[in-house]
């Protein structure tokens, strides 16, 4: 008697293991957007505008997957504090928890994982806490990539100006840039800085 391979079978039973955790993650994921938007509804924050040379303190979301972004991030708070005498509070989203140790806090840096989260991809952890009620003057999300737990971040922060990068669905944003042509942190943060001082200018123009 020949028997048919397992493969088939494994295939098949992986296949289903595949589609149900897609489903499920899905599911999840629109579970935790429900739970954002109503956080976004019921929020209530002073919102200005502010450039650069005006603000007092900033804070800045990122995404730490490479040490590369890491050190661009570095550089660029310092720049805003040795430069414009501005406060500067990071926070680095780890979405891979294999990094969780990977990168070492300094002032002024704090990181959170997935392990920091609820089930639903809130994050739970008091230096998220912390930096959510800091009503900075200008916060900026320098995530390429839209991730459910920054988003909570974003959407509950107390700060009066808030700056990502265009096509957030949620509408978390007081101004959006469009970095479609140069998907690079590099690039995100010359347009940043490039878009704050228009404010500056028409500030100016206005008066």
């Amino acid at each position: 008697m020949i028997k048919k391979p397992l493969d088939f079978y494994d295939s098949k039973a992986f296949l289903f293991q595949a589609i149900s955790y897609i489903c499920n993650v899905s599911i999840i994921k629109n579970i935790g957007l429900y739970f954002l938007r109503s956080k976004l509804n019921d929020l209530h924050r002073k919102k200005e505008m502010c450039d650069l040379d005006s603000a007092q303190s900033v804070g800045l979301l990122f995404h730490a997957d490479t040490a590369e972004s890491y050190n661009r991030v570095i550089d660029f708070s310092k720049s805003l504090t040795e430069k414009k005498g501005i406060k500067v509070l990071c926070i680095g989203y780890i979405s891979n928890p294999k990094l969780a140790d990977a990168f070492t806090e300094q002032s002024g840096f704090r990181f959170f994982s997935t392990k920091k989260c609820n089930w639903y991809g809130k994050p739970k952890d008091h230096s998220v806490d912390y930096f959510i009620e800091k009503d900075f003057d200008i916060l900026m999300d320098l995530c390429l990539e839209e991730f459910l737990p920054v988003q909570f971040i974003v959407g509950s922060s107390k700060a009066k100006l808030k700056v990502g990068k265009l096509n957030n669905k949620l509408n978390s944003y007081d101004v959006m840039i469009d970095i479609d042509k140069n998907n690079s942190l590099d690039f995100f943060i010359t347009q940043i800085e490039l878009y704050l001082s228009m404010f500056k200018m028409e500030h100016k123009i206005q008066s």
